[in-house]
């Protein structure tokens, strides 16, 4: 599953987030944030879930949709 950057910033903006607090509600060190960000990072199911959960969003909204 592809992250999609745009729409997890957005998120992360609604909750006046930057990537180190998100890193600290996840609970994994910074620079594994700033890797889930790099372009064509293939993230497993359970870390989108878990991402999606800090947001306060659904996994389906941060996600890159196959078109």
């Amino acid at each position: 599953m592809l992250l999609d950057k745009t729409k997890t910033e957005l998120a992360m903006a609604r909750l006046e987030l930057n990537r180190l607090d998100l890193s600290r509600k996840l609970g994994v060190a910074a620079v594994a944030v700033s890797k889930y960000f790099k372009p064509g990072r293939d993230l497993h199911p359970k870390t989108i879930g878990k991402i999606a959960k800090a947001l306060e969003t659904d996994p389906a909204e941060i996600i890159k949709s196959e078109k």
